[in-house]
C-alpha cells in the first residue's frame, strides 16, 4: 500500500484553510463594536490579519512561498463568490466601502505574505519535518 504524499495533503489542507477563512471572514467582516460613539470594525481587522498570519504560516509549514499562495488562493475562491452579483443580490459582501477595504486589505495582506521571502534554512527545516527518521517504521 502506498503512502499518501505529505506535500499534497499539506497543500490541500492549506487551500481548505483558506476557503474556510474566506467563508467565515465574509460574515465576520461586518462585526463592529461601539466605543464612545465610534464604530470600530474589529471583525474586518481580525480577518485581514488572520489571512496574513495564516498565509505566512503556510509558507513556513512547507518551507516555500507556495504555501502562502495556497492559503491566499483558498481565500480568494469564496470571497469572489460572495462578492459576485446574483439575481437575489449580494448579501455577504455588498457594494459598500467596508467590502472594498476587506477585499483590498486581504489582497495586500496575502500579497505581502507571498512576496516576503522566508529566512535562510526555512526550506531545510520544513523538509526535515516531512522526512521520516532512519529508525522510523514508516521509512521506506
Amino acid at each position: 500500500m502506498s503512502r499518501p504524499n505529505p506535500h499534497r495533503l499539506t497543500y490541500t489542507a492549506l487551500v481548505a484553510g483558506g476557503v474556510l477563512l474566506g467563508a467565515v471572514g465574509a460574515g465576520l467582516s461586518t462585526v463592529r463594536v461601539q466605543i464612545g460613539g465610534v464604530s470600530l470594525p474589529w471583525g474586518l481587522a481580525l480577518v485581514v490579519v488572520a489571512l496574513g498570519v495564516g498565509a505566512r504560516a503556510g509558507a513556513w509549514l512547507v518551507g516555500s512561498r507556495n504555501g502562502a499562495v495556497a492559503v491566499v488562493l483558498g481565500w480568494v475562491l469564496p470571497t469572489l463568490a460572495f462578492a459576485a452579483l446574483s439575481p437575489g443580490g449580494d448579501v455577504l459582501l455588498p457594494d459598500v466601502a467596508r467590502t472594498y477595504v476587506y477585499l483590498g486589505g486581504g489582497l495586500v495582506a496575502g500579497a505581502l505574505a507571498v512576496v516576503v521571502p522566508l529566512p535562510a534554512g526555512a526550506a531545510e527545516a520544513a523538509r526535515e519535518a516531512y522526512e521520516p527518521a532512519a529508525g522510523d517504521p514508516a521509512a521506506p
